[in-house]
C-alpha cells in the first residue's frame, strides 16, 4: 500500500473516532439544552404552605388541606388551589366529575380603575371589554345565571382594604344515568366570594375568588376561603 494511501487511512479513522468521542458530549449538551428550554417557569414560588408572587408583591398561605397548582409565567390566574377533600351532591354521586369542588384562585391584571368602578364594570350589563370577558371565561363569575350580587366593603387582618363580592350562581345540567336511559335534570346553585383591592402603586387589580357548591358553602367551606383570603398580604412593592 502507498503511504498516501495509508495516510488518508489513518486520517480517516482518526477523524472517525474523534467524531464518536465528541458526538456523545455534544449529544447530551443538546439534552440538557432541551431540558432547560422545556423547564416551565412559574408565577411564583410554593415552600412551607406560603405562595410568593415577586411580580406583584404578595404573598398567600394555602396548607395541606388543598392541592396547589401554580400557573405558567406572565398568566392573569396566578395559582389555583382546590380542596382534596370534599363532599359531593347526592345528585352527582355516580358522577362526580359534574360537581364544583371548592376552588381558590388569585386574578391579577392591569387597571386604572378604582376597585369600586372596576366591580361596578363587572356588574355592568352594558359595560364590555377584552379584560372582563377574560376574567369572567377564568373565574366563571356573573354570568346571566348569577344572581345579584352583595357588595360590601373588606379589610383583611393584614390591613389591606378593598370590596367583598357575594355571589350565588344558578346551573342546570343534565345528569347521566345509564345506558338506555334518560338523563336527571339537576337543577342548583353554586356560591362564592370575592375579594378585590388594588396593589400598593395602584396600577393593578387583585381578584381572590372562592367557589363551591352552595349547600356546602356556610359553615363549611366559608370558613376556608375566608382564612386564605386573611392570609393575603403585600411585601414588597409589586415590579
Amino acid at each position: 500500500m502507498k503511504k498516501s494511501v495509508i495516510r488518508r487511512v489513518v486520517s480517516v479513522g482518526v477523524l472517525l473516532g474523534l467524531a464518536l468521542a465528541i458526538t456523545p458530549l455534544g449529544q447530551d449538551a443538546n439534552v440538557e439544552a432541551k431540558r432547560k428550554k422545556k423547564r416551565k417557569v412559574y408565577t411564583g414560588t410554593y415552600e412551607n404552605h406560603i405562595f410568593t408572587d415577586k411580580k406583584y408583591g404578595f404573598q398567600v398561605e394555602i396548607s395541606d388541606e388543598w392541592n396547589m397548582k401554580m400557573m405558567a409565567k406572565g398568566k392573569p390566574v396566578r395559582f389555583i388551589a382546590e380542596k382534596k377533600e370534599y363532599s359531593i351532591p347526592p345528585a352527582f354521586i355516580e358522577n362526580e366529575y359534574l360537581t364544583t369542588s371548592p376552588m381558590v384562585k388569585i386574578y391579577v391584571d392591569t387597571s386604572k380603575m378604582s376597585v369600586r368602578e372596576f366591580v361596578d364594570s363587572l356588574k355592568s350589563r352594558s359595560f364590555s371589554s377584552d379584560q372582563k370577558k377574560a376574567i369572567f371565561r377564568s373565574l366563571k363569575i356573573f354570568e346571566s345565571k348569577t344572581k345579584r350580587p352583595l357588595v360590601s366593603r373588606l379589610k383583611l387582618k393584614s390591613g389591606i382594604k378593598g370590596l367583598r363580592v357575594k355571589i350565588l350562581r344558578r346551573y342546570r345540567l343534565d345528569v347521566p344515568r345509564g345506558v338506555g336511559q334518560l338523563s336527571d335534570v339537576v337543577t342548583d346553585n353554586v356560591q362564592g366570594d370575592l375579594a378585590f383591592f388594588k396593589t400598593p402603586d395602584n396600577k393593578h387589580i387583585v381578584i381572590l375568588s372562592g367557589i363551591c357548591e352552595s349547600r356546602f358553602y356556610r359553615n363549611v367551606n366559608e370558613p376556608f376561603f375566608q382564612e386564605i383570603f386573611d392570609s393575603f398580604k403585600f411585601i414588597e412593592e409589586a415590579k
